[in-house]
């Protein structure tokens, strides 16, 4: 009896024994584990307290475009007291990039454009209908000494080949702003007006604000308007299957214009987010469709052309 009793009391002890160590254990376990979710809150912390301090010394991204939008949006004057647009400010080295001719890849479509920067080369209008084609035009002002860079057709025209909307050239209006409603893409409404100043600002306007401008040298109508303040045309519809080829004209800025023409069938729609992406055009209007070409020196494309209404070109000593 004796023996089993001491057996008992072994055992118990070692029970007791093997509970305490086994408690200390898991203690032991608990706090290591809450020692290291210290640690890691710590090292969170002191990321968030990091990312905090670097916010400080870098412009948030939304606060830079609020203030380039306001600047943007403050009224710009020039010499003769004209208001003008400055839709985009681009840095010098990026505008130089762009002037001229190119092919450019934009949705999977091609397009031939022409950028001019009016502070460096003059823009012309002249009506077309007394020129058979773009050789011929080429030969004229060649007999002035001049070279031709770039032509293109500038708005649509009647049978006679006389302007349908509003033709301004070197201060002469030659053909009123046409404001009728009709059928035709000249009468989806807005329509608007190309045109340039004595400055040799560039502007367009919708149709109805014409009459507010001033000083003005070189002017075209024509529709539908492609941009207006930013917004694509409402009644351009993306993913439109109504496709040709189609011409138009962006203001960049008001001594940067751009010309494009497609190269595939295109919606108006693409056509117009063309010179809203690509280009940063705030306002575009659409000239021509499938009658439109374009002698464009810089890339080699020269075009027959056609007697059209009106032609917009560029030249050079």
């Amino acid at each position: 009896m004796e023996t089993i009793a001491k057996t008992i009391v072994i055992l118990l002890f070692i029970l007791v024994v093997g509970t305490l160590i086994y408690f200390l254990y898991t203690l032991s376990a608990e706090n290591n584990k809450y020692t290291l979710e210290l640690r890691e809150c710590k090292k969170q912390k002191d990321s968030l307290s990091k990312l905090k301090n670097r916010d400080k010394t870098i412009p948030n991204d939304r606060d830079t475009s609020k203030k380039q939008e306001n600047k943007k949006d403050s009224p710009n004057i020039d010499s003769s007291g004209t208001e003008i647009d400055t839709t985009t400010i681009i840095i010098p080295d990026e505008k130089e990039e762009i002037l001229g001719g190119k092919t450019v890849v934009y949705r999977k479509q091609n397009f031939d454009v022409y950028v001019i920067d009016l502070k460096k080369s003059n823009l012309e209008f002249q009506l077309g209908k007394s020129i058979a084609n773009f050789n011929v035009f080429k030969k004229n002002v060649e007999t002035k000494d001049k070279k031709l860079i770039f032509v293109t057709n500038g708005g649509m025209y009647h049978e006679d080949k006389n302007p349908v909307g509003l033709y301004v050239e070197n201060e002469k209006t030659i053909s009123k702003l046409n404001l009728e409603k009709d059928k035709g893409n000249f009468y989806l409404k807005p329509n608007g007006v190309f045109l340039v100043d004595k400055n040799n600002n560039a502007k367009i306007v919708v149709s109805e604000d014409f009459t507010k401008e001033k000083n003005v040298k070189f002017a075209t109508q024509s529709g539908p308007m492609l941009l207006i303040d930013g917004n694509v045309h409402s009644k351009l519809n993306e993913g439109s299957v109504n496709k040709v080829i189609r011409s138009g004209v962006g203001i960049i800025d008001s001594n940067t214009v751009v010309f494009a023409i497609s190269n595939t069938n295109v919606n108006f729609f693409d056509f117009a987010m063309l010179f809203k992406e690509k280009y940063k055009c705030k306002n575009a209007l659409f000239l021509d469709g499938v009658v439109s070409q374009m002698y464009n020196t810089d890339i080699k494309r020269h075009d027959k052309g056609d007697k059209y209404g009106v032609l917009i070109y560029v030249t050079k000593q």
